[in-house]
């Protein structure tokens, strides 16, 4: 199966129309396999593979990695942050239920939009997690985690961060709820720290005075009959349990009848102040900072909807300043495969080598070029059809061509050899590089042409004379 069995202690599973990956250990892998698999199923008990499994897919650059559904084994073993941060619990045994899910979710993940670059960092994790919402049909769901910097993580977005970063996961989301993308829903309230922007702190009384912590705090009691009022201490006995009032020396014996507690009294044993009410100071536990409380950040934790707006920039695209909805559909051109189709066409093929041998080579294009962010919409579908039609020039009519969005394109090359298809890297990489910078302002576009032949063999890197 392409270059998949290269992937060390991990299975392939066929289910109908569907490729399954099961994952059992934690080693170095090349997500970018995934490209071929339907699903991911992590069956493991170890929170290190679950973990290195998660950040591999979240983490990687392609949306068709990184919003590949994620299935999880049923385990007792598994925690609750884990399971809801997967599409799903499977018994190995019965795959329909994932396998429907599966489905539903490929099929929105072909619907998006795909640009390799932002405006910005945040508008990028932004739209990566618009992405994800709409994939899975359902909202942003805060999970409480100890571990987390800010005590809750959110599926797929807090993948895109290491635990020091934590606190911008609040920034971006904030920014999806400012543009309108997404709705909120209030689900709790948390206190960060102002210099490190921790929920990991001490709240603790300390003294108004020296500010010390080491307090003693004890009732106040107030007898009814001679109106004396005074720290509880002050009517105890020596080796006796009995109350008497210091003021006019009568046992004082039943509360809410003989006296009352009206309210309490601090004693600071560092200086000997006394006083009724305490400061509240915070002590950080990642950066040491001590302060009152009052100078927390209070910050809202959410449960995040995907709204309409939200829905139309993962279909569309992140608008762009002076940008006004195509008047004119532009028609790809004709011969030009639907990813989904030419899935199926690299699995024949492969199949096809298998029993019968041979060679042929499948060839990824990827353009990275962040000039293209400030086309509009029909400029980018030109730029689209002219491409792929360059693209379909430089091939046979025996080979097959996708394009799967603006700046990633994919072909099949039967029947080629080595030589063959490097020397095809080579044009590719130069030619795609000359139209875009002539066509596109202040473009300086990076051209990557990723070759593999069908079966577990990577091509080698070009050299500068032909391999034999």
């Amino acid at each position: 199966m392409l270059a998949l069995k290269s992937i060390n202690k991990q299975a392939l599973i066929d289910f109908e129309d569907l490729l399954f990956m099961l994952v059992e250990k934690n080693e170095n892998t090349d997500w970018s396999q995934l490209y071929y698999v339907d699903a991911v199923i992590i069956n493991s008990a170890d929170s290190a593979v679950f973990t290195a499994t998660m950040k591999g897919i979240r983490g990687h650059f392609n949306p068709n990695v990184y919003l590949k559904p994620i299935f999880a084994s049923d385990s007792k073993a598994l925690k609750e942050n884990q399971i809801k941060c997967c599409d799903g619990l499977t018994d190995l045994t019965h795959y329909d239920v994932i396998a429907e899910r599966t489905r539903a979710i490929n099929r929105r993940v072909e619907k998006i939009f795909q640009l390799q670059y932002f405006p910005s960092p945040e508008k990028e994790q932004l739209f990566k997690t618009l992405q994800f919402l709409y994939t899975r049909e359902q909202p942003l769901l805060p999970i409480p985690n100890r571990f987390s910097r800010i005590n809750y993580s959110f599926p797929f977005l807090s993948r895109q961060f290491s635990d020091d970063d934590s606190h911008k996961i609040l920034k971006i989301l904030k920014i999806g709820k400012q543009e309108g993308y997404l709705a909120p829903e209030v689900e709790d309230k948390i206190h960060l720290c102002s210099s490190c922007d921790s929920a990991h702190h001490n709240i603790r009384e300390t003294c108004r005075e020296c500010g010390s912590v080491d307090l003693e705090i004890e009732d106040l009691i107030h007898h009814f009959q001679c109106a004396y009022i005074g720290p509880e201490s002050d009517f105890k006995q020596e080796g006796s349990d009995q109350l008497i009032c210091p003021k006019c020396a009568k046992h004082v014996r039943h509360i809410g009848i003989d006296y009352d507690k009206p309210s309490h009294i601090y004693s600071c044993n560092s200086c000997s102040a006394t006083f009724q009410e305490a400061n509240f100071t915070s002590h950080c536990m990642d950066c040491g900072d001590i302060k009152d409380v009052r100078h927390l950040k209070e910050e809202a934790i959410e449960r995040l909807h995907l709204t309409s707006k939200g829905e139309q920039i993962v279909l569309r695209g992140i608008p762009k300043v002076g940008e006004q909805q195509a008047k004119k559909s532009v028609k790809m051109v004709t011969g030009i495969y639907s990813y989904e189709i030419f899935q199926h066409l690299l699995r024949q093929e492969e199949a096809r080598i298998r029993n019968k041998g041979g060679q042929s080579v499948y060839g990824n294009v990827r353009i990275l070029d962040e000039q293209l962010n400030m086309m509009t919409e029909e400029e980018v579908l030109m730029l689209q059809n002219e491409l792929a039609q360059v693209l379909k020039s430089y091939v046979r009519d025996s080979d097959m061509i996708s394009a799967h969005s603006p700046t990633e394109y994919h072909f099949l090359l039967t029947d080629t050899t080595i030589a063959e298809s490097n020397n095809l890297k080579a044009t590719i990489e130069f030619n795609f590089g000359q139209l875009i910078s002539g066509n596109v302002k202040d473009s300086q576009p990076e051209i990557i042409v990723e070759l593999m032949l069908l079966g577990d063999v990577k091509l080698p890197p070009i050299n500068d004379e032909p391999m034999n």
